[in-house]
């Protein structure tokens, strides 16, 4: 929800895929992990910012890199997004977060770019355990937090409900 990046239907997608699974279920249970993997994750150690991370309601899916400019700081590739519609300010291939930096405790001083409207917010990333990232954006005074997740802890959900569905 954070800068209006949770894809509109979220919330009735989340509650139709949550019932017992049945057929078509189970087919976008299987088309999820294969995207996943497709677009693979990696992430090496605690302060190494990299690999996939999906936005809440994986509206949208962001790979983080050294910067082409300054391999010390990173930034964030659009990779996949759930609705180009939705999405109108950035493309896939696009970097949309830019030039954070490590201060020791977490990525900080960078620009994010909010894909629905255009808007560039200041920002940082905290780790919040193994498989989750903090941003905060922030205009002004104002500033807002979302949670991200790692494909490979999605990935994990994702083929233990196939196991569980056999």
């Amino acid at each position: 929800r954070w800068m209006g990046t949770e894809h509109p239907g979220y919330l009735a997608e989340f509650a139709r895929v949550s019932r017992p699974v049945n057929r078509i279920n189970l087919r976008l249970f299987c088309l999820t992990g294969l995207i996943l993997l497709a677009l693979g994750v990696t992430r090496s150690d605690a302060r190494d910012l990299s690999g996939a991370y999906a936005a809440p309601g994986i509206g949208i899916i962001v790979r983080f890199e050294p910067c082409e400019t300054d391999h010390s700081l990173r930034c964030g590739r659009l990779s996949w997004v759930w609705s180009a519609a939705d999405m109108p300010h950035a493309r896939p291939g696009e970097v949309i977060i830019r030039n954070l930096q490590w201060d020791g405790e977490k990525w900080a001083n960078g620009q994010l770019l909010n894909p629905q409207n255009g808007r560039t917010y200041r920002g940082s990333i905290q780790f919040g355990g193994t498989e989750t990232l903090t941003l905060r954006g922030c205009a002004g005074p104002f500033c807002a937090t979302q949670t991200w997740r790692s494909l490979r802890s999605i990935r994990k959900v994702v083929f233990s409900a196939l196991k569980g569905a056999s």
